[in-house]
């Protein structure tokens, strides 16, 4: 009798972790949604318009290019792992809002939703936001979506999307996305990396000056741009010549997510005027800075982008 009871004890176990799996099996995983909300919260243009803050809740999950800032908002179903896609439902959403900069007395924004643009049978969903670029005048962001179909491997596609009319353009594969950017009549943003003197600035220890004042204002600073450092609720420019020139700017700079220089405005003399001229105290002209010469140990003030580039083309880099 002992001996039967234990027997239906482990049948009954046994049956109720069966139903367990095939519950499982059958119905399959939860579903799991991948989601993001709009991190931008303001927007101010400075110095004629050559220069945009934005105040942001992340870091750098804003695109820019001349003339627009998008920001993102999405909820779109995982599914990576899927045999097949399904079909988007109605829950999910990749929603890009669209701020025009092009009259900066009066910033307006649109929002587009790229799943409704898709129409109701498309199972592509957003896989890595790209690059704004520009062509012919005109500017556009790009941007990666996938689909698994029928067991085979994922298939993904390229989407570009006209910033100027909020509608798609083109969809294209993976190669035919790399051509077409590489092409010369594109403009991929930001374009002040690329600028040709940003190396040398590390050349008689200036840029390291620029970075300690600048992490002083609790700022990070890149070619064309200034961030805001993870302690920015200490950044404070008082007593600096920023602040004295952008007083409305300078109060709200603790909201700031990044300062950037538009980038078809985009001068590195200037950037660099502009920055040792900014972060000096109040009435000086310019930061303290000095190129040392690596070999004599030699040092001689710099005051202007000028100064800089005449004592990098009298001090050539030493061959290892």
């Amino acid at each position: 009798m002992k001996l039967n009871k234990k027997f239906f004890i482990f049948l009954g176990g046994l049956l109720l972790a069966s139903v367990v799996f095939f519950t499982f099996f059958l119905g399959g995983k939860k579903k799991e949604y991948a989601k993001s909300e709009y991190c931008v919260e303001g927007i101010q243009l400075f110095n004629k318009d050559k220069y945009v803050l934005v105040g942001s809740k992340e870091n750098d999950s804003f695109r820019y290019s001349q003339n627009y800032i998008t920001d993102f908002k999405y909820n779109s179903l995982d599914e990576y792992d899927s045999v097949s896609s399904s079909k988007v439902n109605k829950e999910e959403y990749f929603k890009i809002k669209i701020y025009n900069l092009h009259d900066s007395t009066k910033i307006t924004s649109k929002e587009v939703d790229i799943y409704s643009l898709l129409g109701r049978e498309n199972t592509y969903r957003l896989k890595q936001i790209q690059d704004q670029f520009s062509k012919d005048g005109k500017e556009y962001l790009s941007f990666s979506m996938y689909s698994n179909e029928g067991g085979k491997i994922e298939k993904t596609i390229y989407v570009i999307l006209s910033l100027d009319t909020g509608k798609i353009e083109k969809k294209m594969s993976e190669n035919e996305f790399n051509e077409f950017l590489s092409k010369e009549d594109i403009t991929i943003f930001p374009v002040e990396a690329s600028s040709p003197m940003a190396t040398n600035w590390k050349k008689g220890g200036i840029e390291s000056q620029i970075s300690s004042s600048t992490s002083n204002y609790h700022l990070g600073y890149g070619p064309g741009y200034l961030v805001a450092s993870y302690d920015k609720g200490n950044l404070d420019l008082s007593g600096t010549n920023f602040a004295k020139l952008y007083p409305e700017i300078s109060t709200n700079i603790k909201e700031m997510n990044k300062i950037y220089f538009r980038p078809e405005q985009y001068n590195e003399e200037e950037w660099f005027n502009d920055l040792i001229h900014w972060f000096a105290p109040e009435g000086q002209d310019v930061m303290e800075l000095y190129a040392t010469d690596e070999t004599t140990g030699e040092k001689t003030q710099i005051r202007s982008f000028n100064d800089f580039k005449h004592w990098v083309e009298t001090h050539p880099q030493k061959e290892n």
